[in-house]
């Protein structure tokens, strides 16, 4: 950088900026400064030059305001004698000033020789505190530096002059991993009566505030610490609690115990909206415990209070109960308020839905019921082997020499069909135990026979496919109704099957399995 001298103005070539020095004064005012460039100065004597280089300075300044105003500089004495403070930073002001004598005239004046010149001046970086620095890394790559996204790792551009506009439009706009992590942390309103603080507080819970303290983000936080362990209000107000949030943040605020109960009771009331809104998209809903008596009418009340409560009873598609006498009654009574609001589709012929699930268990009770002194004799085969360590001991060593493997013998509970089919479907697998059982425990009196057997094991294939159909159509992850049709179907070939049987038991319980069939699902159209 050089600058000349016209006039008695000395102008920087490069720079201009000012920098107007007080002769009389010990101090000088800096109006414009810049430390990133050299600084040669030149001084044009016509006969001869002053030259002086120096390192991260560089400034201008009016020569007409140095020294004496009454008498010009001579030789460029009196420049010299002012510009030397500036150059050295650390110089004493009553020094000898640098005059002609000790610098010649076309010498230049370099680290070496200027004292000061030692001293470089560095500016502090300004910390950053924007939000995209947080989501960004500067990574190396073929074609240069750039910012890469933490989250998609979509690369931009490194601006010279530092700008962040375009990632912030990247984490705004395009990025989706972003959006689904701010979307999953929501935040609360703990200052209802400030109308500006949902703009405020708008963002999600835990992303970072650009460095600044929060004072609803932490009340928040610490609200749901507190109900997430089950600690004492009065915690937030211990000595030691409030020192360690000191600790971590010198601008924290305390938080007394009636806030902070104030707090986890609206935490509360907006996780309750959340939840009412997404029930408001659902089809099915869980009811309440009904204490007794549970009459029709009982229920009806109790599931309308419901309704009303979650703001859904004119929502209501359907409604699905086991087939017990005091639930028709309740399904016809709500039937009855619910049209008094609005019309059903189809003028309610689907409201009443029978549950799949508790229809297949009447099938499977009457069609077990053909051959139920074959199943309790099975039962009380293994209620017998049971209920002694010794037996079961035994009855395991047998297992062990016949080289036979399977599962372990459990009883069944008579109302639960599905319970019976894996007692009748272990026991099996064991069936040449039992004989040689009986040989060492005189006792055992309720041996199936050979005929027995050959039953349990037809019936056992039967009940498989309702045990299948049951557990899918009884999903609770997954929709069932676009499964509900075909499942039935498929019970409905199984049962026409098992009619054609040879044998007469077969024929006689597929009988009666298809008589309740064909009164819950005979129909299946809605004309």
């Amino acid at each position: 950088m050089v600058g000349e001298v016209h006039n008695g103005i000395y102008t920087d070539k490069t720079n201009i900026d000012v920098l107007n020095v007080d002769a009389n004064s010990d101090d000088s005012e800096d109006e414009s400064y810049n430390y990133d460039s050299a600084l040669e100065v030149v001084f044009d004597n016509s006969d001869e030059s002053e030259v002086y280089t120096g390192e991260n300075m560089s400034y201008s300044t009016s020569l007409e305001s140095l020294g004496d105003s009454q008498s010009p500089p001579k030789d460029g004495e009196e420049c010299l004698n002012v510009l030397n403070p500036i150059i050295d930073l650390n110089a004493n002001t009553n020094e000898e000033p640098l005059t002609n004598e000790s610098t010649p005239a076309n010498e230049v004046v370099n680290e070496e020789n200027v004292e000061s010149s030692d001293i470089v001046i560095q500016k502090s970086k300004r910390k950053k505190t924007s939000l995209v620095w947080d989501h960004f890394k500067k990574v190396e790559l073929k074609n240069g530096k750039k910012w890469q996204c933490i989250h998609c790792k979509n690369n931009y551009s490194v601006v010279a002059s530092g700008l962040t506009s375009h990632l912030m439009r990247h984490l705004k706009q395009t990025c989706h991993v972003y959006k689904k992590l701010v979307a999953q942390q929501k935040k609360l309103n703990f200052q209802p009566a400030k109308s500006k603080i949902d703009e405020k507080l708008s963002g999600p819970l835990l992303m970072n505030s650009g460095g600044k303290y929060d004072h609803e983000r932490q009340r928040e936080a610490t609200a749901h610490w507190i109900m997430m362990h089950e600690h004492a209000f009065s915690i937030v107000e211990e000595e030691g609690f409030h020192f360690m949030m000191k600790c971590s943040n010198i601008s924290y605020e305390k938080i007394s115990r009636k806030t902070l109960k104030n707090d986890c009771i609206a935490v509360y009331e907006a996780e309750r909206k959340k939840l009412k809104s997404t029930l408001r998209t659902k089809r099915i809903l869980s009811f309440v415990h009904v204490p007794p008596p549970r009459r029709g009418v009982d229920i009806t009340d109790a599931i309308f209070k419901c309704l009303k409560d979650w703001g859904i009873e004119n929502k209501i598609f359907s409604v699905s109960v086991d087939n017990a006498h005091y639930n028709d009654r309740c399904l016809k009574e709500l039937k009855v308020l619910i049209l008094r609001h609005r019309k059903l589709v189809l003028d309610g012929k689907l409201f009443h839905v029978r549950c799949c699930a508790h229809i297949l268990n009447l099938l499977v009770q009457d069609g077990i019921g053909k051959i139920a002194k074959i199943v309790e004799d099975v039962r009380e085969s293994v209620k017998f082997i049971n209920q002694s360590e010794a037996r079961l001991q035994t009855f395991s060593q047998i297992v062990q020499q016949l080289k036979l493997g399977g599962k372990k013998l459990n009883l069944d509970c008579p109302t639960h069909w599905n319970s019976t089919y894996q007692m009748l479907s272990v026991a099996m697998q064991f069936k040449e135990v039992f004989p040689r059982f009986q040989d060492r425990e005189p006792s055992y009196t309720t041996l199936p026979d050979d005929d027995d057997w050959e039953k349990v094991e037809k019936v056992s294939k039967l009940l498989e496919v309702f045990n299948v159909v049951t557990n899918i159509i009884s999903g609770s992850e997954y929709p069932t109704a676009n499964l509900y049709l075909a499942e039935v179907f498929r019970i409905k070939l199984v049962l026409d099957q098992a009619i054609q049987d040879e044998s007469d038991f077969m024929k006689e319980m597929a009988k009666a399995m298809k008589g309740k069939f064909d009164k819950y699902w005979s129909q299946c159209n809605l004309c």
